[in-house]
């Protein structure tokens, strides 16, 4: 299983520029095939050209370790955002929108993110919403359609974030793209009332919880 480890803000020296570094561990880093892997899919993922998603700058192979280097983004995150309270339905609708651009951009060059959530999810002063971690997502082969599922799991681990992921990564099922517009929906729903609609951070209740019931209804001014 790939675990991704922050590493902070760098300044590149070459370019002069601040970036972001994040490096990779775990059974798919420990082979030569499991990192040619992981760099392929950060490579594909720094082919992206969005307003709404966070570029990667490079990727890269140190001694046997992969670090990509991703854009700076200056904000806060949707999930310090969401800490003081709910949005109103019109910042809400508009993050949302940015958002399913951004992935509807990758989504059509076979990038499957499979861990959108409030932190991977910058706020910029000037009102853009960024997705980060695109180049640690997830490829679906060259000429799949985007409804063709990849593994849900890496060394057969939850790959997702538990109250964002789709019920079929809980299952340990295959993914596509619509495990993102889940992720996306459940994002929306938490902007407009403040709390996810399946409250919790065990994955084996959660699993039980969300193949079993409805969503709750919002309710409030505007919904």
């Amino acid at each position: 299983m790939a675990v991704w480890a922050w590493c902070g803000w760098r300044k590149d020296t070459r370019l002069q520029r601040k970036v972001a570094l994040k490096t990779v561990k775990g059974a798919d880093a420990d082979t030569t095939e499991g990192r040619q892997r992981l760099m392929r899919e950060a490579r594909a993922a720094a082919t992206l050209n969005h307003p709404n998603i966070a570029t990667v700058h490079d990727v890269l192979d140190v001694d046997g370790q992969v670090m990509v280097v991703f854009e700076y983004v200056e904000g806060d995150t949707l999930a310090a955002r969401l800490q003081r309270g709910p949005m109103t339905v019109a910042e809400a609708v508009e993050v949302a929108r940015q958002l399913a651009d951004a992935l509807a951009a990758a989504h059509a060059q076979g990038v499957i993110h499979r861990d959108l959530k409030p932190s991977n999810v910058v706020l910029s002063p000037d009102g853009r919403a960024k997705v980060l971690d695109v180049g640690i997502a997830r490829l679906v082969p060259a000429g799949a359609d985007i409804s063709a599922s990849v593994p849900g799991t890496i060394g057969g681990g939850l790959v997702g974030t538990p109250g964002y992921a789709a019920p079929e990564q809980y299952l340990s099922r295959n993914v596509d793209g619509r495990a993102d517009r889940y992720a996306l929906g459940v994002m929306l729903f938490e902007m407009l009332a403040g709390r996810r609609p399946f409250p919790g951070s065990d994955a084996i209740q959660l699993v039980t919880v969300v193949l079993r019931d409805d969503a709750p209804k919002l309710t409030g001014s505007g919904l």
